[in-house]
């Protein structure tokens, strides 16, 4: 008889790190059918949830396929599938096969809550909008287990992946179905998909708050039945909430893993600079090497070629004196052989002498002659034979060079084989080189992610403060007054070794100033003159950060001071008075710096372009944004008749109902249009929200803080700076008189 398994109710991830020990240990996966294209379980559940989502029948082509499906397991004892669309299909399963049981897979709220923190989606996580569809998705669940008892089993998601041989026996001795645990251990093949701790433990609070603020009663129910239904594997102690202690101790944990890493890239930076470095001497010096040897191999090159053309002449100078050397013997010989032939006729005639007297002188002569013939002979064959001992010596100088043109070949070979092992060790440095870019790399990227999950964190709570140690003294010379060192300090969205604050108590409440490391001392407090308030619309957006999480943190600091009661409870309410009459002040435009990103001079148009650094308004950040300070109808003799405010297209608009209004050489604009005396576009104002009419009063209001700005920095905008602070007083009076 055929058994069948149905396992479904988690996500995709879960249930194949599920499913992955059951196939290990025995169950046969679903196998498909072949028709005009190939279909699975997979697709078979793809193609049906439509029908059972909206609940009109399924129709009789997938019914079909179904059966195909099975028809074509059937000769398997044991086999099933795992697919999160299945919990749709449960009731046509059940009804289709009385043998299939189903296995149904459970996942706690907090869970998936935490699983949904750590996603790096943007956008606002919906935490009510998740727990409907938790508690909608698990109702399912629980009402199919409760119309079938018998044929299902539920069980824990987190569970079912740490204890995977529980799992196969509990199937086993509940349904006999045919699968050896044998081979696996409680060790699961993968990690189980399990939050951080601190992720779990920010999910468990906010749905205790959720559900305090719902008060719904039915998740709670819900919540009671799934664990009563669970089949627990292993009997463990009810699971305790993580405590606040072992959040911060693993943030702190994370901050030291960031900072080792940090350690660690700094470090290999260096040798990947010191390789670098080594790599490019080494290449020098291998170029100046193969230049010598280019050298060596032409000058090598030249001397063949001289020697060939030496030895070739030498040849044929050698030639040409054996010629001459064979053809002065043969006339010596020839001449000698004259002299006997002479000799022998003087010796038949020396009787006959008198008589051939004559004849004699007229051969003594010829003797004479012949002498001397013989002596030029002989000196030429002196000198042939000079030739030949000078050719002798020319061809041993040729040998000698042979040799030493032999040493300057085994030298080129060394230096060849030297240049082959630098080549050999340079391309080792370079696959060193390419290793550790690639772990920097790797590490850079696990720092981007740590780094982003803080940042969405911070998002999140952004009053979140922690430091390593707070150092708190009273002040010997003047009442009332704490000094507070902190180390480690993480506020505000940032990171201070070290800060200082200095805290004083008086009759209007207490005042706090901020000594930073790298920056002017500010102070706050409570406004109670109107220069005290202009004080603090002048600080910027990163100061008034600082100064609304100020009184938090020293509130938080006061737990862990030695200091009396007494003064603990008057700082306290100073604390809590400061934080009340901060949050009550109006949202103010504050930016950290401002910059003049280009000014324009036209015959009949002018303007000043700014871009705001890190501009805020209330909740509201950007890193920059831009606007343009303009005026039209410029003459030689008027400016300022038609102002401007200009807002050119950026990435981030920040106003709501921003639309290209007009265009210019750089690009499309929205404008509000000012003329004298008192004329506004109401036309252009009126299509503006009023969350963005209130942003452009507050611009317009900022303006004139902006341009001192802009003219402490000692910027020039083209014509003198009182003409356009008189623009921006006629625009601010304008807008005033048309509101």
């Amino acid at each position: 008889m055929t058994q069948t398994l149905c396992i479904t109710g988690a996500l995709a991830p879960e249930l194949n790190a599920i499913s992955t020990p059951l196939y290990q240990a025995g169950l046969a996966t679903a196998a498909p059918i072949e028709r005009e294209a190939r279909i699975d379980m997979h697709t078979w559940h793809q193609r049906a949830k439509p029908a059972f989502v909206e609940q009109r029948p399924l129709g009789k082509l997938w019914e079909n396929v179904a059966n195909d499906l099975l028809l074509a397991n059937l000769d398997k004892p044991c086999w099933g599938w795992h697919d999160t669309d299945s919990i749709w299909a449960m009731p046509f399963w059940a009804a289709q096969e009385p043998n299939t049981h189903f296995l149904l897979v459970a996942t706690r709220p907090e869970y998936q809550l935490a699983q949904s923190l750590l996603d790096d989606t943007p956008g606002k996580l919906d935490i009510s909008a998740l727990l409907t569809r938790w508690q909608q998705h698990h109702q399912r669940l629980l009402a199919f287990y409760l119309d079938n008892p018998e044929r299902c089993l539920v069980i824990d998601a987190e569970q079912a992946q740490q204890h995977p041989q529980a799992l196969v026996q509990l199937l086993t001795q509940r349904w006999q179905l045919p699968l050896e645990a044998t081979g696996l251990t409680e060790e699961p093949a993968t990690a189980p998909h399990v939050p951080d701790p601190l992720a779990l433990y920010l999910a468990q609070q906010l749905i205790e708050q959720h559900l305090l603020k719902q008060q719904d009663s039915r998740f709670q129910s819900l919540y009671a039945e799934l664990q009563a239904a669970q089949h627990p594997l292993v009997d463990n102690e009810a699971e305790q909430p993580a405590s606040v202690d072992a959040m911060v101790q693993h943030y702190q944990q994370l901050r030291r893993q960031q900072q080792n890493d940090q350690t660690q890239r700094v470090h290999q930076a260096q040798q990947i600079e010191a390789l670098t470095q080594q790599s490019n001497h080494q290449q020098s010096e291998l170029e100046a090497l193969n230049q010598s040897a280019d050298q060596l191999t032409q000058q090598l090159q030249q001397t063949r070629h001289a020697l060939s053309k030496a030895e070739q002449q030498h040849q044929a100078e050698q030639h040409q004196q054996q010629q001459a050397l064979d053809d002065l013997k043969q006339e010596s010989e020839l001449l000698l052989l004259q002299l006997h032939q002479v000799q022998e006729e003087l010796e038949s005639t020396f009787l006959k002498h008198q008589q051939l007297e004559s004849r004699y002188q007229t051969l003594e002569s010829q003797h004479k002659h012949t002498q001397q013939q013989l002596t030029q002979a002989q000196e030429q064959l002196k000198q042939a034979q000079e030739k030949l001992k000078q050719a002798e010596q020319q061809r041993d100088a040729a040998k000698q060079h042979e040799t030493t043109q032999r040493q300057q070949q085994a030298e080129l070979e060394g230096i060849k084989q030297e240049n082959e092992l630098l080549l050999l060790q340079l391309h080792q440095v370079q696959e060193e080189l390419e290793h550790y870019f690639l772990e920097h790399q790797k590490l850079s990227s696990t720092h981007e992610t740590l780094e982003n999950r803080w940042q969405r964190l911070l998002k999140r709570h952004p009053d979140y403060c922690d430091y390593q140690t707070l150092d708190t003294h009273e002040d010997p010379q003047q009442p009332d007054t704490l000094q507070w060192h902190f180390q480690g300090l993480e506020f505000a969205g940032q990171h201070w070794p070290t800060l200082q604050i200095r805290s004083t108590l008086n009759a209007q409440g207490v005042v706090l100033t901020l000594h930073q490391p790298d920056a002017a001392p500010f102070k706050v407090g409570i406004p109670k003159s109107a220069q005290e308030r202009r004080y603090l619309q002048s600080l910027s957006s990163r100061q008034w950060q600082y100064a609304q999480h100020l009184p938090k943190l020293l509130a938080q600091g006061l737990q862990d001071a030695e200091l009396s009661t007494e003064l603990k409870t008057r700082y306290q309410q100073a604390l809590n008075a400061l934080a009340e009459s901060l949050a009550s002040l109006p949202a103010l435009l504050r930016v950290d710096d401002v910059n003049l990103h280009n000014v324009q001079v036209n015959p009949d148009y002018e303007h000043l372009w700014l871009e705001l650094v890190n501009p805020t308004w209330g909740n509201e950040q950007l890193e920059t944004w831009h606007l343009r300070l303009s005026t039209a109808g410029v003459t030689p003799t008027q400016f300022g008749a038609y102002p401007k405010l200009e807002i050119p297209s950026q990435p981030t608009p920040w106003l709501e109902n921003w639309y290209a209004e007009s265009q210019d050489d750089h690009g499309s604009k929205w404008e509000l249009r000012f003329a004298q005396p008192d004329t506004l576009d109401m036309g252009a104002w009126q299509q503006l929200t009023p969350r963005d009419q209130t942003l452009l009063t507050q611009v317009l209001e900022q303006l004139p803080m902006l341009l001192n700005h802009l003219q402490e920095q000692g910027q020039e905008p083209g014509r003198g700076w009182q003409a356009w602070h008189q623009l921006v007083s006629d625009m601010q009076r304008i807008h005033q008189v048309t509101q």
